[in-house]
């Protein structure tokens, strides 16, 4: 679980957060789910990425709610659901990481 709070830089021009800080949020939390998997040192890189927004975040603390599945030695899938102050779910974060070679 990750968390940020909503700021004027962060808002696009209607007021709402921006779509990239949304991305940006999602795809950190992932990160940390990965490397709670992989030993420390570790190096990997986002091979894929989508986002999906359910509703907009006018404010508040944003919270994204991550986990990341091993599928074989070298790829990770990442998923994550974004939430506003209210506990409304703004966005789904889906994902492929690869793991660098040893």
């Amino acid at each position: 679980v990750l968390t940020m709070p909503f700021r004027v830089k962060h808002a696009q021009g209607k007021g709402l957060m921006h779509g990239g800080a949304i991305t940006a949020l999602a795809d950190t939390a992932v990160d940390m789910a990965i490397k709670s998997l992989l030993p420390e040192g570790s190096h990997f890189v986002t091979m894929e990425m989508t986002l999906k927004f359910h509703a907009p975040i006018h404010g508040g603390t944003v919270k994204s709610v991550a986990e990341a599945v091993r599928e074989d030695e070298r790829t990770i899938r990442g998923t994550a659901e974004v939430f506003d102050d209210n506990g409304i779910k703004a966005a789904a974060f889906t994902s492929v990481f690869r793991i660098k070679r040893r």
